[in-house]
């Protein structure tokens, strides 16, 4: 797969960058995805990558900035740096929670 020079995620090249995408497009599914998450990255990569997400769904349900730092751990600057990144309608945590819940995010998830 070409990938778009506005999509390069690292200084190694375009190459390696391709790399790294076609990993994650060609597993089919949430064993290997998992498998393979946890072979590229560090346990507290992983649990970093986790509670960005989560902040991520608690910014989209409307959590206020105080109760997410309680409940991640995450400053209020990490917090707000996602909160602008949610916004981006062609930004990954956008795409990524509209496509995990297309029918909207359910509030009672996190209740």
């Amino acid at each position: 797969m070409k990938t778009p020079d506005t999509i390069r995620l690292t200084n190694l090249g375009a190459m390696d960058d391709e790399r790294l995408i076609d990993a994650f497009r060609a597993v089919q599914t949430v064993e290997d995805t998992a498998r393979l998450l946890k072979d590229l990255l560090t346990a507290q990569e992983l649990e970093s990558c986790v509670r960005r997400l989560q902040v991520a769904y608690l910014l989209e349900i409307g959590t206020p900035y105080s109760q997410i730092s309680e409940t991640t751990g995450m400053s209020s600057r990490t917090i707000s740096k996602i909160s602008k990144k949610l916004t981006d309608k062609r930004g990954g945590y956008y795409t990524a929670l509209k496509n995990a819940y297309p029918l909207g995010i359910n509030r009672t998830l996190v209740e």
